[in-house]
Protein backbone atom coordinates (compact mmCIF):
# COMPACT_ATOMS: atom_id res chain seq x y z
CA UNK A 1 0.00 0.00 0.00
CA UNK A 2 1.40 3.44 -0.83
CA UNK A 3 1.23 4.54 2.89
CA UNK A 4 3.49 7.78 3.92
CA UNK A 5 2.60 7.17 7.11
CA UNK A 6 0.87 4.08 8.46
CA UNK A 7 -0.75 6.36 11.42
CA UNK A 8 -2.91 8.07 9.02
CA UNK A 9 -4.42 5.04 7.58
CA UNK A 10 -7.67 5.52 9.24
CA UNK A 11 -8.39 8.65 7.38
CA UNK A 12 -10.59 7.06 4.93
CA UNK A 13 -12.84 5.65 7.59
CA UNK A 14 -14.37 9.19 7.77
CA UNK A 15 -15.33 8.50 3.82
CA UNK A 16 -16.67 5.52 4.48
CA UNK A 17 -19.26 6.98 6.87
CA UNK A 18 -20.08 9.69 5.14
CA UNK A 19 -20.88 7.38 1.96
CA UNK A 20 -23.12 4.66 3.25
CA UNK A 21 -24.68 6.59 6.51
CA UNK A 22 -24.95 10.53 6.72
CA UNK A 23 -26.90 11.00 9.84
CA UNK A 24 -29.87 14.12 9.05
CA UNK A 25 -32.11 15.76 11.42
CA UNK A 26 -35.10 13.54 11.70
CA UNK A 27 -37.64 12.00 14.14
CA UNK A 28 -35.42 9.99 16.17
CA UNK A 29 -37.17 7.12 18.34
CA UNK A 30 -37.31 7.47 22.21
CA UNK A 31 -37.31 3.65 23.09
CA UNK A 32 -35.43 1.20 21.90
CA UNK A 33 -37.01 -0.92 19.15
CA UNK A 34 -37.67 -4.03 20.28
CA UNK A 35 -36.48 -6.19 16.69
CA UNK A 36 -33.73 -5.58 13.97
CA UNK A 37 -33.40 -6.87 10.57
CA UNK A 38 -30.27 -8.29 9.39
CA UNK A 39 -29.24 -9.17 5.84
CA UNK A 40 -26.87 -9.91 3.38
CA UNK A 41 -26.47 -7.62 -0.01
CA UNK A 42 -24.75 -8.31 -2.67
CA UNK A 43 -24.33 -6.27 -6.46
CA UNK A 44 -24.69 -8.45 -9.90
CA UNK A 45 -23.77 -6.16 -13.16
CA UNK A 46 -22.42 -7.21 -15.92
CA UNK A 47 -19.55 -5.09 -15.26
CA UNK A 48 -18.76 -6.70 -11.82
CA UNK A 49 -16.07 -9.44 -11.87
CA UNK A 50 -17.98 -11.64 -9.48
CA UNK A 51 -15.18 -12.38 -7.97
CA UNK A 52 -13.72 -9.05 -7.01
CA UNK A 53 -14.38 -7.35 -3.95
CA UNK A 54 -17.57 -5.19 -5.26
CA UNK A 55 -19.61 -8.27 -5.70
CA UNK A 56 -18.57 -9.81 -1.71
CA UNK A 57 -21.53 -9.45 0.21
CA UNK A 58 -22.02 -6.66 3.16
CA UNK A 59 -24.32 -8.00 6.44
CA UNK A 60 -26.67 -5.27 7.30
CA UNK A 61 -28.10 -4.48 10.20
CA UNK A 62 -31.04 -2.04 10.65
CA UNK A 63 -33.15 -1.56 13.63
CA UNK A 64 -35.91 1.40 13.37
CA UNK A 65 -34.74 4.77 12.67
CA UNK A 66 -31.89 4.92 15.00
CA UNK A 67 -29.98 1.84 14.66
CA UNK A 68 -27.67 0.76 11.64
CA UNK A 69 -24.51 -1.40 10.97
CA UNK A 70 -22.70 -2.34 8.10
CA UNK A 71 -20.30 -5.04 7.98
CA UNK A 72 -18.03 -4.69 4.78
CA UNK A 73 -15.57 -7.76 3.52
CA UNK A 74 -12.08 -7.48 4.11
CA UNK A 75 -10.06 -5.61 1.09
CA UNK A 76 -6.67 -6.86 1.37
CA UNK A 77 -5.04 -5.30 -1.39
CA UNK A 78 -6.36 -2.03 0.74
CA UNK A 79 -5.35 -3.16 4.22
CA UNK A 80 -9.23 -2.91 4.99
CA UNK A 81 -12.25 -4.06 6.54
CA UNK A 82 -14.95 -1.15 7.22
CA UNK A 83 -17.52 -1.75 9.76
CA UNK A 84 -19.68 0.79 10.25
CA UNK A 85 -21.88 1.43 13.42
CA UNK A 86 -24.38 3.87 14.14
CA UNK A 87 -26.84 4.60 17.10
CA UNK A 88 -27.97 7.62 16.42
CA UNK A 89 -26.43 10.51 17.76
CA UNK A 90 -23.18 8.34 17.61
CA UNK A 91 -21.51 7.16 14.61
CA UNK A 92 -17.97 4.89 14.99
CA UNK A 93 -16.41 4.04 11.60
CA UNK A 94 -13.58 1.16 12.18
CA UNK A 95 -10.45 -0.59 9.99
CA UNK A 96 -11.15 -4.01 12.14
CA UNK A 97 -7.20 -4.31 9.96
CA UNK A 98 -5.41 -1.76 12.37
CA UNK A 99 -8.10 -2.03 15.35
CA UNK A 100 -8.32 2.15 15.06
CA UNK A 101 -12.00 3.76 14.33
CA UNK A 102 -13.24 7.11 14.04
CA UNK A 103 -16.24 8.52 16.23
CA UNK A 104 -18.48 10.87 15.19
CA UNK A 105 -21.48 12.75 17.53
CA UNK A 106 -23.86 14.60 16.05
CA UNK A 107 -25.15 17.48 18.06
CA UNK A 108 -28.02 18.06 15.97
CA UNK A 109 -31.88 16.90 18.07
CA UNK A 110 -32.62 15.01 17.11
CA UNK A 111 -31.06 12.90 14.89
CA UNK A 112 -31.56 9.67 12.74
CA UNK A 113 -29.97 7.50 10.69
CA UNK A 114 -29.82 6.82 7.06
CA UNK A 115 -29.09 4.43 4.98
CA UNK A 116 -29.51 5.54 0.78
CA UNK A 117 -29.44 3.19 -2.09
CA UNK A 118 -29.29 6.12 -4.50
CA UNK A 119 -27.82 9.51 -4.40
CA UNK A 120 -29.35 12.28 -2.42
CA UNK A 121 -29.29 14.57 -5.94
CA UNK A 122 -32.09 11.61 -6.30
CA UNK A 123 -35.05 13.19 -4.93
CA UNK A 124 -37.68 10.86 -6.07
CA UNK A 125 -35.15 8.01 -4.07
CA UNK A 126 -34.28 9.60 -1.48
CA UNK A 127 -36.45 7.44 1.05
CA UNK A 128 -35.06 4.26 -0.97
CA UNK A 129 -33.19 3.14 1.67
CA UNK A 130 -31.71 -0.28 3.36
CA UNK A 131 -33.75 -2.24 5.61
CA UNK A 132 -36.74 0.03 4.79
CA UNK A 133 -37.34 -1.45 0.72
CA UNK A 134 -40.58 -2.38 0.70
CA UNK A 135 -41.89 0.75 3.07
CA UNK A 136 -40.75 2.81 0.27
CA UNK A 137 -42.87 1.77 -2.16
CA UNK A 138 -45.54 0.93 0.00
CA UNK A 139 -45.89 4.46 1.06
CA UNK A 140 -46.12 5.53 -2.83
CA UNK A 141 -49.20 3.21 -2.99
CA UNK A 142 -47.65 1.28 -5.73
CA UNK A 143 -49.58 -1.88 -5.61
CA UNK A 144 -48.20 -5.57 -6.09
CA UNK A 145 -48.27 -7.57 -9.42
CA UNK A 146 -47.13 -11.21 -10.20
CA UNK A 147 -43.21 -10.99 -10.14
CA UNK A 148 -40.92 -13.74 -11.53
CA UNK A 149 -40.20 -17.05 -10.00
CA UNK A 150 -36.78 -16.65 -8.44
CA UNK A 151 -34.69 -19.40 -7.41
CA UNK A 152 -37.62 -21.50 -7.50
CA UNK A 153 -39.88 -19.02 -5.15
CA UNK A 154 -42.58 -16.87 -6.31
CA UNK A 155 -42.57 -12.87 -5.90
CA UNK A 156 -44.11 -10.16 -6.06
CA UNK A 157 -43.19 -7.10 -7.84
CA UNK A 158 -42.79 -3.62 -7.48
CA UNK A 159 -41.73 -1.11 -9.86
CA UNK A 160 -41.60 2.76 -9.67
CA UNK A 161 -39.96 5.76 -12.24
CA UNK A 162 -38.85 8.38 -12.31
CA UNK A 163 -36.27 11.08 -13.46
CA UNK A 164 -34.94 8.49 -16.03
CA UNK A 165 -34.21 5.58 -13.55
CA UNK A 166 -36.46 2.61 -13.22
CA UNK A 167 -36.07 0.53 -10.26
CA UNK A 168 -38.27 -3.03 -9.43
CA UNK A 169 -38.04 -4.53 -5.95
CA UNK A 170 -38.75 -8.34 -5.35
CA UNK A 171 -40.14 -10.18 -2.46
CA UNK A 172 -40.69 -12.95 -1.37
CA UNK A 173 -44.25 -14.17 0.74
CA UNK A 174 -43.04 -12.91 3.87
CA UNK A 175 -42.71 -9.65 2.31
CA UNK A 176 -38.84 -10.04 2.68
CA UNK A 177 -36.56 -8.65 -0.47
CA UNK A 178 -34.74 -10.89 -2.87
CA UNK A 179 -34.07 -8.23 -5.56
CA UNK A 180 -33.84 -4.71 -5.98
CA UNK A 181 -32.77 -3.69 -9.32
CA UNK A 182 -31.85 -0.52 -10.23
CA UNK A 183 -32.09 0.61 -14.04
CA UNK A 184 -30.25 4.21 -15.44
CA UNK A 185 -29.19 5.40 -18.93
CA UNK A 186 -25.98 4.20 -17.82
CA UNK A 187 -26.11 0.20 -16.91
CA UNK A 188 -28.13 -1.65 -14.81
CA UNK A 189 -27.02 -2.93 -11.26
CA UNK A 190 -29.16 -5.58 -9.26
CA UNK A 191 -28.65 -5.88 -5.57
CA UNK A 192 -29.30 -9.40 -4.20
CA UNK A 193 -30.47 -10.01 -0.99
CA UNK A 194 -30.07 -13.05 1.07
CA UNK A 195 -30.51 -14.43 4.71
CA UNK A 196 -33.51 -11.30 5.39
CA UNK A 197 -34.61 -11.75 8.63
CA UNK A 198 -35.93 -10.28 11.71
CA UNK A 199 -34.62 -10.76 15.05
CA UNK A 200 -35.21 -9.74 18.18
CA UNK A 201 -32.86 -6.07 18.73
CA UNK A 202 -29.39 -7.00 20.01
CA UNK A 203 -27.74 -3.37 21.75
CA UNK A 204 -24.73 -4.93 21.63
CA UNK A 205 -24.41 -4.89 17.83
CA UNK A 206 -24.82 -0.69 17.86
CA UNK A 207 -22.14 -0.42 20.02
CA UNK A 208 -18.68 0.86 20.07
CA UNK A 209 -16.00 -2.37 20.22
CA UNK A 210 -14.11 -2.06 23.47
CA UNK A 211 -10.90 -3.38 21.58
CA UNK A 212 -10.22 -0.60 18.98
CA UNK A 213 -8.45 2.63 19.49
CA UNK A 214 -11.44 5.69 18.69
CA UNK A 215 -10.55 9.11 17.95
CA UNK A 216 -12.92 12.03 17.99
CA UNK A 217 -14.22 14.03 15.05
CA UNK A 218 -16.39 17.02 15.06
CA UNK A 219 -17.93 17.13 11.76
CA UNK A 220 -21.10 18.93 12.06
CA UNK A 221 -20.00 21.54 9.95
CA UNK A 222 -19.39 19.26 7.44
CA UNK A 223 -22.35 17.31 7.46
CA UNK A 224 -24.61 20.65 7.15
CA UNK A 225 -22.55 21.75 4.11
CA UNK A 226 -22.60 18.54 2.39
CA UNK A 227 -26.49 18.32 3.29
CA UNK A 228 -27.17 21.29 1.66
CA UNK A 229 -24.81 20.93 -1.63
CA UNK A 230 -26.53 17.34 -1.65
CA UNK A 231 -30.14 19.40 -2.22
CA UNK A 232 -28.52 21.75 -4.65
CA UNK A 233 -27.72 18.76 -6.82
CA UNK A 234 -29.79 18.32 -9.84
CA UNK A 235 -27.66 15.97 -12.16
CA UNK A 236 -27.08 12.67 -10.52
CA UNK A 237 -27.36 9.75 -12.68
CA UNK A 238 -28.24 7.15 -10.00
CA UNK A 239 -25.38 6.24 -8.87
CA UNK A 240 -24.28 5.34 -5.16
CA UNK A 241 -25.04 7.35 -2.20
CA UNK A 242 -21.73 6.54 -1.82
CA UNK A 243 -20.35 8.51 -4.93
CA UNK A 244 -21.95 11.40 -3.76
CA UNK A 245 -21.46 11.86 -0.27
CA UNK A 246 -17.37 10.99 -1.08
CA UNK A 247 -16.96 13.41 -3.25
CA UNK A 248 -18.72 16.10 -1.17
CA UNK A 249 -17.02 15.31 1.79
CA UNK A 250 -13.28 15.29 -0.50
CA UNK A 251 -14.30 18.71 -1.83
CA UNK A 252 -15.02 19.93 1.94
CA UNK A 253 -11.81 18.70 2.86
CA UNK A 254 -9.58 19.59 0.25
CA UNK A 255 -11.59 23.24 0.30
CA UNK A 256 -10.22 23.51 3.87
CA UNK A 257 -7.01 21.93 4.11
CA UNK A 258 -5.21 21.37 0.75
CA UNK A 259 -3.92 24.55 -1.31
CA UNK A 260 -2.96 23.69 -4.60
CA UNK A 261 -4.97 25.35 -7.11
CA UNK A 262 -6.21 27.40 -5.13
CA UNK A 263 -5.89 30.95 -3.15
CA UNK A 264 -5.84 31.47 0.68
CA UNK A 265 -9.51 32.75 0.65
CA UNK A 266 -10.79 29.84 -1.62
CA UNK A 267 -11.37 31.30 -4.84
CA UNK A 268 -10.32 29.46 -7.91
CA UNK A 269 -6.61 31.33 -9.11
CA UNK A 270 -6.27 32.06 -12.98
CA UNK A 271 -2.59 31.79 -14.76
CA UNK A 272 -0.18 34.33 -14.15
CA UNK A 273 1.03 35.32 -17.37
CA UNK A 274 5.22 36.60 -15.60
CA UNK A 275 7.44 34.43 -13.21
CA UNK A 276 7.32 35.74 -9.61
CA UNK A 277 10.33 37.40 -8.88
CA UNK A 278 9.54 37.27 -4.94
CA UNK A 279 7.55 36.04 -2.29
CA UNK A 280 5.92 38.50 0.28
CA UNK A 281 2.36 37.11 1.09
CA UNK A 282 0.68 33.26 1.44
CA UNK A 283 -1.24 34.88 -1.80
CA UNK A 284 2.38 34.51 -3.10
CA UNK A 285 3.29 31.48 -2.25
CA UNK A 286 0.30 29.61 -3.61
CA UNK A 287 0.23 31.30 -6.78
CA UNK A 288 4.08 30.07 -6.90
CA UNK A 289 3.37 26.30 -6.30
CA UNK A 290 0.01 26.04 -8.06
CA UNK A 291 2.11 27.37 -11.29
CA UNK A 292 5.68 26.58 -11.06
CA UNK A 293 5.39 24.05 -13.74
CA UNK A 294 4.93 27.34 -15.86
CA UNK A 295 7.53 29.64 -14.26
CA UNK A 296 10.07 27.28 -12.52
CA UNK A 297 11.90 29.74 -9.81
CA UNK A 298 13.97 27.51 -7.80
CA UNK A 299 15.25 30.19 -5.67
CA UNK A 300 12.16 31.31 -4.17
CA UNK A 301 11.91 27.90 -2.37
CA UNK A 302 13.58 28.90 0.80
CA UNK A 303 11.48 31.88 1.38
CA UNK A 304 8.73 29.05 0.22
CA UNK A 305 9.77 26.72 3.09
CA UNK A 306 9.33 29.88 5.78
CA UNK A 307 5.73 30.77 4.35
CA UNK A 308 5.09 27.57 4.29
CA UNK A 309 5.30 27.33 8.21
CA UNK A 310 4.07 30.37 9.07
CA UNK A 311 0.72 29.37 7.00
CA UNK A 312 0.88 26.03 9.56
CA UNK A 313 0.66 24.13 6.16
CA UNK A 314 3.31 21.40 7.40
CA UNK A 315 0.76 20.91 10.54
CA UNK A 316 -2.40 19.76 8.04
CA UNK A 317 -2.67 16.05 7.17
CA UNK A 318 -4.07 17.09 4.48
CA UNK A 319 -1.53 19.43 2.90
CA UNK A 320 1.62 17.40 3.61
CA UNK A 321 0.88 14.91 0.92
CA UNK A 322 0.89 17.70 -2.04
CA UNK A 323 3.62 19.46 -0.72
CA UNK A 324 6.04 16.83 0.26
CA UNK A 325 5.78 15.50 -3.42
CA UNK A 326 6.00 19.00 -4.88
CA UNK A 327 9.24 19.78 -2.92
CA UNK A 328 10.58 16.38 -4.23
CA UNK A 329 10.35 17.18 -7.96
CA UNK A 330 11.63 20.55 -6.97
CA UNK A 331 14.34 19.34 -5.45
CA UNK A 332 15.18 16.75 -7.92
CA UNK A 333 15.15 19.18 -10.43
CA UNK A 334 17.83 20.68 -8.53
CA UNK A 335 19.89 18.40 -6.98
CA UNK A 336 23.30 20.37 -6.44
CA UNK A 337 20.91 22.99 -4.41
CA UNK A 338 19.32 19.86 -1.70
CA UNK A 339 22.41 20.30 0.62
CA UNK A 340 22.09 24.03 0.72
CA UNK A 341 18.34 24.35 1.50
CA UNK A 342 17.88 21.67 3.94
CA UNK A 343 21.27 23.84 5.90
CA UNK A 344 19.55 26.64 5.40
CA UNK A 345 16.18 26.44 5.73
CA UNK A 346 14.15 28.83 8.07
CA UNK A 347 11.92 26.50 9.55
CA UNK A 348 11.86 25.09 13.20
CA UNK A 349 14.14 21.84 14.01
CA UNK A 350 10.30 19.90 14.55
CA UNK A 351 9.40 20.76 10.76
CA UNK A 352 12.94 20.14 9.22
CA UNK A 353 13.09 16.56 10.99
CA UNK A 354 9.28 16.41 9.92
CA UNK A 355 9.15 17.18 6.18
CA UNK A 356 12.87 16.61 4.75
CA UNK A 357 13.67 13.20 5.57
CA UNK A 358 9.91 12.65 3.74
CA UNK A 359 10.77 15.26 0.57
CA UNK A 360 14.28 14.02 0.50
CA UNK A 361 13.19 10.17 0.38
CA UNK A 362 10.68 10.92 -2.58
CA UNK A 363 13.30 11.56 -4.76
CA UNK A 364 15.06 8.51 -4.85
CA UNK A 365 18.73 10.09 -5.36
CA UNK A 366 21.41 8.38 -3.28
CA UNK A 367 22.78 11.97 -1.96
CA UNK A 368 19.29 12.96 -0.89
CA UNK A 369 18.53 9.74 1.04
CA UNK A 370 21.87 10.04 2.78
CA UNK A 371 21.19 13.76 4.11
CA UNK A 372 17.64 12.34 5.42
CA UNK A 373 19.39 9.40 6.99
CA UNK A 374 21.52 12.03 8.54
CA UNK A 375 18.23 13.93 9.89
CA UNK A 376 16.89 10.60 10.66
CA UNK A 377 19.42 10.68 13.80
CA UNK A 378 18.13 12.66 15.72
CA UNK A 379 13.86 11.05 15.47
CA UNK A 380 13.34 7.84 17.55
CA UNK A 381 12.57 5.30 15.57
CA UNK A 382 9.39 4.46 15.90
CA UNK A 383 8.43 8.35 14.56
CA UNK A 384 10.50 7.68 11.41
CA UNK A 385 8.64 7.87 8.07
CA UNK A 386 10.25 5.66 5.69
CA UNK A 387 8.81 5.68 2.20
CA UNK A 388 10.00 3.54 -0.90
CA UNK A 389 7.21 5.36 -3.24
CA UNK A 390 8.75 5.96 -6.52
CA UNK A 391 7.22 9.12 -7.88
CA UNK A 392 9.05 9.05 -11.37
CA UNK A 393 6.86 9.74 -14.46
CA UNK A 394 7.88 6.13 -16.05
CA UNK A 395 6.99 4.24 -13.00
CA UNK A 396 3.55 5.53 -12.13
CA UNK A 397 2.13 2.09 -14.10
CA UNK A 398 3.21 0.62 -10.44
CA UNK A 399 2.08 3.01 -8.03
CA UNK A 400 -0.75 1.94 -6.65
CA UNK A 401 -3.15 4.86 -5.48
CA UNK A 402 -4.88 3.70 -2.16
CA UNK A 403 -6.33 6.68 -0.83
CA UNK A 404 -7.32 10.37 -1.65
CA UNK A 405 -4.05 11.58 -0.47
CA UNK A 406 -2.39 9.51 -3.18
CA UNK A 407 -4.02 11.56 -5.96
CA UNK A 408 -2.55 14.53 -3.69
CA UNK A 409 0.89 13.47 -4.34
CA UNK A 410 0.09 13.08 -7.79
CA UNK A 411 -1.26 16.45 -8.03
CA UNK A 412 1.87 18.23 -6.20
CA UNK A 413 4.16 16.48 -9.15
CA UNK A 414 2.28 17.42 -11.78
CA UNK A 415 2.56 21.29 -10.19
CA UNK A 416 6.18 21.32 -10.40
CA UNK A 417 6.85 19.11 -13.48
CA UNK A 418 3.34 19.80 -15.66
CA UNK A 419 3.80 16.15 -16.84
CA UNK A 420 0.85 15.20 -18.26
CA UNK A 421 1.47 11.36 -17.21
CA UNK A 422 0.42 12.50 -13.51
CA UNK A 423 -2.90 13.80 -14.42
CA UNK A 424 -3.56 10.69 -16.58
CA UNK A 425 -2.64 8.41 -13.90
CA UNK A 426 -5.53 10.89 -11.63
CA UNK A 427 -8.08 10.81 -14.99
CA UNK A 428 -7.64 6.41 -14.86
CA UNK A 429 -9.48 6.43 -11.16
CA UNK A 430 -12.76 8.73 -12.27
CA UNK A 431 -14.39 5.35 -13.63
CA UNK A 432 -14.04 4.57 -9.74
CA UNK A 433 -16.68 7.41 -8.83
CA UNK A 434 -19.17 5.59 -10.95
CA UNK A 435 -19.28 1.85 -9.93
CA UNK A 436 -21.93 1.59 -7.81
CA UNK A 437 -20.59 -1.89 -5.87
CA UNK A 438 -17.21 -1.49 -5.93
CA UNK A 439 -14.70 -0.81 -2.66
CA UNK A 440 -16.19 2.19 -0.71
CA UNK A 441 -12.54 3.62 -0.49
CA UNK A 442 -12.24 3.11 -4.42
CA UNK A 443 -15.83 5.04 -5.13
CA UNK A 444 -14.09 7.72 -2.86
CA UNK A 445 -10.88 8.10 -4.47
CA UNK A 446 -12.68 8.41 -7.95
CA UNK A 447 -15.33 10.78 -6.37
CA UNK A 448 -11.80 12.55 -5.11
CA UNK A 449 -10.30 12.66 -8.84
CA UNK A 450 -13.44 13.91 -10.80
CA UNK A 451 -13.63 16.75 -7.59
CA UNK A 452 -9.55 17.44 -8.24
CA UNK A 453 -9.74 17.19 -11.74
CA UNK A 454 -13.20 19.91 -12.51
CA UNK A 455 -11.04 22.37 -9.95
CA UNK A 456 -7.74 22.04 -11.54
CA UNK A 457 -8.91 22.21 -15.21
CA UNK A 458 -10.64 25.39 -14.18
CA UNK A 459 -7.21 26.98 -13.43
CA UNK A 460 -4.82 25.34 -15.61
CA UNK A 461 -5.03 25.31 -19.79
CA UNK A 462 -2.62 22.15 -19.59
CA UNK A 463 -5.18 20.22 -17.46
CA UNK A 464 -8.30 20.87 -19.38
CA UNK A 465 -6.14 20.15 -22.27
CA UNK A 466 -4.97 17.15 -21.13
CA UNK A 467 -8.52 16.28 -20.07
CA UNK A 468 -10.18 16.76 -23.73
CA UNK A 469 -6.73 14.39 -25.32
CA UNK A 470 -7.83 11.60 -22.85
CA UNK A 471 -11.60 11.77 -23.63
CA UNK A 472 -10.44 11.81 -27.50
CA UNK A 473 -8.43 8.95 -27.25
CA UNK A 474 -10.13 6.67 -24.85
CA UNK A 475 -13.96 6.21 -25.82
CA UNK A 476 -15.11 4.11 -22.37
CA UNK A 477 -13.97 7.31 -20.57
CA UNK A 478 -15.90 9.97 -23.53
CA UNK A 479 -19.11 10.55 -20.69
CA UNK A 480 -17.55 11.02 -17.78
CA UNK A 481 -14.82 13.50 -18.97
CA UNK A 482 -16.90 15.44 -21.18
CA UNK A 483 -18.91 16.28 -18.36
CA UNK A 484 -15.78 17.20 -15.99
CA UNK A 485 -15.00 19.25 -19.32
CA UNK A 486 -18.16 20.94 -19.19
CA UNK A 487 -17.90 22.17 -15.55
CA UNK A 488 -14.60 23.42 -16.11
CA UNK A 489 -15.25 25.52 -19.25
CA UNK A 490 -18.54 27.23 -17.66
CA UNK A 491 -16.40 27.93 -15.03
CA UNK A 492 -14.20 29.87 -16.43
Amino acid sequence: MNRVQAGKSTKLALLLALALMPLLPGNAETAKPSTMKKFEVRYVADDIDPSSFGAKPRTCYRAGDTYGRVEEAPDEPLGLHGLIIIAAPDVWMINLVDSSGKHILDKSTPAQARMPILASGQRAFKDLEFGKELQFFSDKGIAATDGPVTDGVKTKSYKYSESSIDTELLVNSDNDPLRLTIATPHGKRTLVYSNYKTLPFDASKFKQPSDISISEIDINTELASVAKESEEEEDSDGASAAIESAGKESTQAKKSDSHYGADTNNGAMRQPKAALKSLHSSKDLWQWMTYYYLFPAPDLLPTALHLLEEEEAFDKENALPPISSFLSRVFLQNPEKIQQWVNQAQITEEHKQEVFPLVLRLTRLPAAITEAETIEKAIAPADRVITHLDLSPDKLDTFYISSPSDLDMLWGCFLATGDKRYVQKIISTVPWSKKLTGSINKISIGAAAVWSLTSNAQQHKLVLQILKEESAAKPELQYDLSKIIEKAEKAQ
